[in-house]
This record gives C-alpha cells, sequence and structure tokens, in this order.
C-alpha cells in the first residue's frame, strides 16, 4: 500500500524538526559529489545518524488510560 511508503526525505524532516540536524549543513561530504555510489553512502551515513538520535531521545508513549 502507498500510505506505508517512507523514504530519506521523512526521515531527513524528522531530524530538522525534532532534533535541528540538517545534514547538507550539519554532515560533512566525504567522497565526489553527484556520484551515485558516494551519494549513497552520505545518504546511508546520515539517516543512520537521524534514526540513531531519534531512538535516544525518544520517549515511552503511555496507553490512553494507564495509570
Amino acid at each position: 500500500m502507498h500510505y506505508n511508503d517512507r523514504d530519506v526525505r521523512t526521515i531527513v524532516d524528522l531530524g530538522r524538526a525534532l532534533l535541528g540536524f540538517d545534514p547538507k549543513k550539519d554532515m560533512p561530504f566525504t567522497g565526489e559529489r553527484h556520484n551515485a555510489l558516494d551519494d549513497a553512502i552520505h545518504q546511508a551515513k546520515y539517516v543512520s545518524a537521524i534514526y540513531q538520535a531519534l531512538a535516544v531521545n525518544a520517549q515511552p508513549v503511555k496507553k490512553v488510560g494507564a495509570a
């Protein structure tokens, strides 16, 4: 189903909104820009960094009606 689709833009938006992290400004690029492999490696690095930071900062969610 299309409503379950996620991509890099989703995690980047979360990183900017919740962590103040912008990978274009806050993570140095290694390699040759616009080289498919170097771009993919860079993308994997910043997605991983944002995901890890979100996981560390995650708060447990209380169920409605729970004490």
